[in-house]
This record gives C-alpha cells, sequence and structure tokens, in this order.
C-alpha cells in the first residue's frame, strides 16, 4: 500500500512537471524555457547541461541503471525520455539541430529500451510516442546501442522486415562484432522459421525471404 502511494504521488509530480514545461514551451518557447527543462534532467541524472546532449542512448542507460546494479523503474525512465522529448522542442525552436538530433535520440533509446524491459505493461499518460520519435529519426545516423535495441524491438512488436533491415545495416557497421551480430541474426531467422507463415506475412516477411536472409548468414559466417 506504501509503495502504491509512493508511486502515485510520483506519477502526479511527473505529470505536473511536465504539464508545466509543456506549457513553457508553448506560451514561451526561449533559453529560459530549454533552462528550466535542462535543470529538470539534471536533476534526475546529476549531470551538468553540457553533458545532457553528448551522451549515446547505451551511456545513459548506465547512468540511470547504475551500471545495471539497478532496474530503471518505468516511470522515471519514461518521464526522462519525455523531458529529453520536451528539450529536443525547445532546441528545435531556438534553431539547435544538433542538440535537436541527440535529445531525440536520447528519448527514443529509453522508449525502445523501457518497451523490452517492460513488455505489455501499459505506459503513462506523458510517454513520448515512439512511432513519431522513429519518423522523426527516420533518415539519420543512430549509435550502435541504439540500432541494437532497434533490433530487438522490431522483433518484439512483430515488424520483421524492419527487424531484417536493421541486423543488415548493423553488419555494414565496422564498429560491430560481426561474429556476435551473426550469431544473433542466425537466431533471430531460427526464431521466426516457428512462426506460422499469417504472422511472417503480417511483419513483411515472407518464409521465402526469410530463409533468403538466413542463407545470407551463413554464407557471411562461413567465408
Amino acid at each position: 500500500m506504501l509503495h502504491k502511494d509512493y508511486l502515485m504521488r510520483l506519477l502526479l509530480e511527473y505529470t505536473q512537471t511536465l504539464r508545466y514545461l509543456y506549457g513553457l514551451l508553448k506560451n514561451d518557447p526561449d533559453e529560459k524555457t530549454l533552462a528550466a527543462i535542462n535543470e529538470k534532467l539534471e536533476e534526475e541524472l546529476n549531470l551538468s547541461k553540457d553533458l545532457l546532449t553528448r551522451m549515446a542512448g547505451g551511456a545513459l542507460i548506465d547512468i540511470l541503471t547504475m551500471g545495471n546494479s539497478v532496474k530503471l523503474e518505468l516511470h522515471r525512465g519514461v518521464y526522462v525520455a519525455a523531458l529529453f522529448y520536451a528539450a529536443a522542442q525547445a532546441h528545435q525552436q531556438l534553431s539547435h539541430s544538433q542538440e535537436v538530433y541527440a535529445c531525440k535520440v536520447n528519448a527514443l533509446h529509453l522508449m525502445v529500451y523501457l518497451a523490452l524491459e517492460y513488455p505489455d505493461v501499459p505506459l503513462p499518460e506523458y510517454a513520448p510516442n515512439t512511432a513519431d520519435l522513429l519518423v522523426a529519426l527516420e533518415d539519420s545516423s543512430l549509435p550502435l546501442s541504439t540500432m541494437q535495441l532497434l533490433f530487438r524491438y522490431y522483433e518484439h512488436i512483430g515488424v520483421y522486415a524492419r527487424a531484417e533491415d536493421m541486423l543488415f545495416d548493423l553488419l555494414d557497421e565496422e564498429m560491430i562484432d560481426h561474429a556476435a551480430m551473426l550469431s544473433a541474426g542466425i537466431a533471430f531467422y531460427k526464431r521466426l522459421n516457428e512462426l506460422p507463415d499469417e504472422a511472417l506475412i503480417a511483419g513483411n516477411l515472407p518464409r521465402e525471404e526469410l530463409v533468403e536472409g538466413l542463407a545470407s548468414l551463413y554464407e557471411m559466417r562461413d567465408e
């Protein structure tokens, strides 16, 4: 009961803070508004404002989980993602293109990470829309850690063709562990091969294409 009361108070605090910040964004989107958003991010992450847009998604998760020593609570993670999304909008108003990109990547990384950590758990009302973030970043290069999460995420939501695209994008990356990625890709195709044809077609990856993709990975592995 005490935990539930605490959670309700926390949700109320998060919701009120975000409503206030989005009100500032709507009515007065200037440097002071950005400073107000950054202040909240600094409180949550214990980082200076100069570091907020320099982190890749994986580093952000490390901070929030203390190097994977604690589990990131869903509502806090979504709150931080929402703050980054608000920061992206503030930077957009101020024509800070690099900062817009960095904030949107961090928001996306968090939302995808949380979707995998908390499958089928309803999101709070202040959650950024993951689909909107994906559209906003579809023509942008993403950090490897975010790409790896998206590979898993697309499979999780049944968008198998996109998962396959992400797999081959990752295999094209020089900094990736190719042997580990090939193993992950082969396991991916084997999991999908257990699904009925209807599910594969719904995910835009018919069995014939699945078999072709798996064969190409075996060829890469045996080179």
